[in-house]
């Protein structure tokens, strides 16, 4: 199972590398709108965030790229995926991709942003996007 995520990783940043650039400069437009590096309050990233990848367009090229990962990983999908929850969702960290298969749920996590809990919440921009592939349950 590990190789298949290795490769979904792979597949992600060598096929689809514009659109993670896009992503990463929607996240850019994102801190450009707070008042300082950091900001303490979700909806100051979620609402531009969403907004700039709307901009950009990529909210909806993220359904073909789920496809394609969920087809790299050896699956199929028994419908098309939609640029909505549960398969493309905006959170306060990034986006997360996830499609069910047969042996799980696949979920593809770009995240350009980064919440420090303590002492209380931050959020704050990473220097580079982190991308996390995984099975759930």
């Amino acid at each position: 199972m590990e190789d298949s995520l290795e490769s979904v990783r792979s597949r992600l940043c060598s096929a689809h590398g514009n659109v993670l650039a896009m992503i990463e400069a929607s996240a850019d437009a994102t801190v450009d709108t707070w008042p300082a590096d950091a900001v303490a309050e979700r909806h100051r990233v979620v609402d531009p965030f969403r907004t700039a990848l709307a901009e950009r367009d990529v909210i909806e090229e993220l359904p073909a790229i789920l496809e394609d990962l969920v087809a790299t990983a050896g699956g199929d999908l028994s419908v098309p995926p939609v640029a909505a929850p549960p398969y493309v969702v905006v959170t306060s960290m990034g986006v997360l991709l996830r499609a069910t298969l047969p042996r799980g749920r696949l979920v593809v996590a770009i995240h350009p942003f980064v919440v420090d809990r303590k002492p209380s919440p931050t959020y704050h921009r990473r220097d580079e996007l982190a991308i996390e592939v995984s099975w759930a349950e």
